[in-house]
């Protein structure tokens, strides 16, 4: 149920109220709107007064709205309409003509609307080094693209050149440089396809300056993703087909397609909006080859005809939609099922205001190829990479705390996939050093750009959540934040929308998931249990320190090394006698 809105909400103390004095003032004003109190009520520290009908829909009728005053002068109003859930004392005080007291003095207005306004994710420049850094400067001097648009666009595309020849080796999982990116723009002038065009520029002229790259030139689309058969395609193995010979009737396996050799695809997709409107189609297999082309370069869909497969495949992707499209075409079961996370979600937008750009000078742009082209053909060379002893040790205080990165529905969903994404980052950046082990440089630098994923996928998602009951769960008990609200708040508020199974298996989800806090607490009565925003909830994004250097006190509690960027409020204080109040009060209404 509707917390009922008290006058001493902003501290006042309101002296204590003579209910007849109320009753009869109370009569003064509903009779001059053709209202009445039919009934009252004595229950714990309040007096119900019932009235004949709403006093904003006067179809609700019988004991359904109700004027409520504490023995301390308090004062609230509730109808059980759903349609007046929101209603309070102090909107039913300006029907009645009545001064709600304690809420606005007689001579202050009523505070403005203050709205929250997301911060727009900023890229740190540890992400920016080398080579990588060299080039974003570059393609964005005089042009409008993003830059954390660039870098993404540059990682993909250097990581799909490289192959997958280097990788990293966690226990018997192999992580090649090979990434997916989709860049989401504000909007539709976020100049998000800028990004692409410098980093083709660069990449596409190499075998100028180098004959290897004419013989081992990677395999280019321009997509559009539509299915899972499509890509396999562009990546296959060997076609076989049985073929019986009429004469001896004898019957042998026959190529038919001698498949790709090279298996390295760059896949350079403007309109990632037509991706998703493909996975919700019945049978399409899209979804699932990315996933596994991904994971272990291979899939091989389970059809009865025209076989197909692949092996060995090195796909990068970089795809392109705008926050508005995303959120329309949001399907929540690919996005959930590992599809979304096997993706590095980074928001863009205009850089800045370019009304001639300028391309990139050739003089600073070749030398730049030159340096790229060397890095590539070092990194064709086979075997493991492996991290040095310093980034060994930094690693494992990494992973510890990415297990205790505490995000839930969507976002949690999205980002479920940090340490191999961190991990083939920090590879990338190795091999574009032209190195064969991962330093704590690689690491700060992957680590910086995988904030910059975190940072975008909250500002995308952060709100929007899959389970809807679960968000609108947290709607109440936010609404009414730093104080708690009990289950029976959250039963009535709801009404018949849910089953009490329903709305038990989403509060056990919050409380699992650290975004509110149950505790119980004893009333006259029975215990019951209330519920409060989690001071977790509000920050949980992971960040570790970017140094040159493992720091000997990374887990202290000190503000250079605290685990959790941001500062996290501490949880209101638990007062038990308005738990009381309210809990008694629930009781009488109930």
């Amino acid at each position: 149920m509707e917390d009922i809105e008290k006058t001493k909400e902003k501290g006042q103390q309101a002296a204590t109220s003579d209910p007849m004095n109320f009753e009869h003032d109370l009569n003064n004003h509903l009779q001059k709107i053709g209202n009445s109190v039919k009934n009252k009520m004595r229950g714990q520290g309040h007096w119900k007064l019932i009235l004949d009908h709403c006093l904003f829909d006067e179809s609700h009728t019988g004991k359904d709205a109700s004027i409520f005053l504490w023995d301390d002068g308090s004062k609230g109003y509730k109808c059980f309409h759903d349609s007046c859930s929101d209603k309070k004392w102090k909107d039913a005080a300006r029907v009645l003509g009545w001064p709600a007291e304690g809420w606005i003095e007689s001579n202050e207005q009523e505070p403005e609307w203050e709205p929250t306004i997301k911060t727009w994710p900023v890229m740190a420049p540890e992400a920016f080094r080398g080579i990588a850094e060299k080039f974003v400067e570059l393609a964005t001097r005089n042009s409008e693209a993003d830059p954390a648009a660039v870098l993404a666009t540059f990682l993909v595309r250097f990581g799909v050149e490289a192959g997958d020849s280097a990788f990293v080796q966690v226990g018997d999982t192999i992580h090649p440089a090979r990434e997916y990116v989709c860049i989401v723009g504000a909007s539709a002038t976020s100049r998000k396809g800028t990004s692409a065009a410098p980093v083709d520029k660069t990449f596409d002229d190499l075998n100028a300056l180098n004959a290897l790259f004419a013989q081992k030139k990677i395999q280019k689309s321009p997509g559009p993703l539509s299915s899972g058969e499509g890509i396999i395609f562009s990546v296959r193995d060997p076609i076989e087909k049985w073929e019986v010979d009429k004469k001896t009737k004898r019957g042998s396996w026959v190529v038919v397609d001698p498949g790709v050799t090279d298996k390295r695809l760059y896949v350079q997709d403007e309109e990632f909006a037509s991706a998703l409107q493909c996975t919700r189609r019945e049978g399409n297999t899209l979804s699932t080859t990315l996933r596994g082309l991904w994971d272990r370069g291979e899939a091989a869909p389970l059809t009865k005809n025209n076989k197909i497969s692949t092996t060995g495949a090195h796909v990068g992707i970089v795809t392109h939609i705008t926050i508005p499209e995303l959120k329309k075409l949001i399907d929540e079961v690919q996005l959930l099922n590992g599809f979304g996370n096997r993706f590095l979600w980074v928001v863009a937008r205009r850089n800045k205001l370019v009304v001639f750009p300028e391309p990139m000078p050739e003089k600073e742009l070749n030398i730049l190829r030159r340096k790229i082209s060397e890095r590539i053909i070092a990194a064709w060379e086979p075997g493991a990479v492996s991290l040095d002893h310093a980034a060994c040790n930094l690693w494992k205080d990494i992973y510890i705390n990415l297990s205790k990165r505490n995000s839930s529905g969507l976002v949690g969903a999205l980002l479920d996939r940090d340490a191999p994404h961190i991990l083939r980052l920090s590879l990338i950046y190795a091999l574009i050093d032209g190195l064969r082990e991962i330093r704590i440089e690689h690491l700060n630098s992957a680590l910086a750009f995988w904030h910059y994923v975190e940072d975008s996928v909250r500002y995308i998602f952060e709100g929007y959540e899959t389970d809807k009951l679960i968000n609108k769960i947290y709607d109440i008990i936010e609404k009414h934040h730093p104080h708690p609200v009990s289950a029976t708040d959250i039963h009535n508020e709801l009404g018949k929308h849910a089953t009490k199974t329903e709305k038990e298996q989403a509060l056990n989800s919050l409380v699992a998931s650290g975004r509110i806090f149950c505790e119980e607490i004893q009333t006259t009565g029975r215990k019951r249990k209330i519920f409060s925003i989690s001071a977790l909830s509000a920050k949980s994004a992971l960040s570790l320190p970017l140094s040159s250097s493992i720091p000997s006190d990374l887990f202290n509690a000190s503000d250079n090394s605290n685990i959790f960027r941001g500062a996290v409020s501490e949880q209101a204080p638990i007062t038990s006698d308005l738990f009381k109040k309210e809990c008694d009060l629930r009781e009488v209404i109930i």
